[in-house]
């Protein structure tokens, strides 16, 4: 077979071979990014602004690598992100229509 023969042949299968290839390539991240989603912990923040706050102080103790819910810092955090809450609604409800200048929410 020349060179020529067996280029050819190769470019006819890359088709299809790329197509399947590139296809299972993202799936397999997606697969893998779905798997991180399952087994991530809630964000102490999110759990905090929907009047959470024990479970919030539990998964600080996790992150943190503490012994429990009393430790200063696992104590102090919650407060932290409360006024940060608290200063982020300061200026009303947030739209996200108005980032693009489209509309003024209301």
């Amino acid at each position: 077979m020349t060179p020529a023969c067996r280029l050819s042949a190769i470019t006819a299968l890359s088709g299809l071979s790329n197509l399947i290839v590139g296809k299972g390539f993202q799936a397999v991240f997606a697969f893998l990014l779905l798997l991180q989603v399952i087994v991530l912990l809630d964000s102490p923040r999110w759990l905090v602004a929907h009047g959470r706050n024990e479970e919030g102080a539990r998964i600080l103790v996790q992150l943190e690598d503490r012994d429990s819910t009393n430790h200063p810092d696992v104590v102090e955090q919650p407060k932290e992100i409360q006024v940060s809450l608290e200063r982020e609604s300061a200026g009303g409800k947030f739209c996200t229509l108005t980032l693009f200048g489209m509309l003024a929410c209301g």
